[in-house]
């Protein structure tokens, strides 16, 4: 699975994010194939960080968003759904 994080708005996505990322989703990327993409966009919004998720697999196409305080919680949130 390939995984893909941006930033935008104010929000800065670094490798330690990325690196955090790839070991939350481990256990998807396992059962997912390798061409699956996921995408992650982390930005801020009135103060908060908000992370939406996007999951694309053959045929169907998974989303979900969270906000949180900063930006590890937001992503950890995110990768919970």
């Amino acid at each position: 699975m390939r995984i893909q994080l941006k930033g935008r708005g104010g929000a800065t996505a670094d490798d330690e994010l990325l690196s955090r990322m790839e070991k939350k989703l481990e256990k998807v990327a396992n059962q997912v194939s390798p061409l699956a993409e996921c995408t992650i966009e982390l930005r801020e919004v009135r103060g908060e960080q908000v992370a939406d998720g996007t999951l694309k697999l053959k045929g169907v196409t998974l989303r979900a968003r969270e906000t949180g305080s900063d930006p590890a919680h937001a992503l950890h949130m995110v990768a919970d759904d």
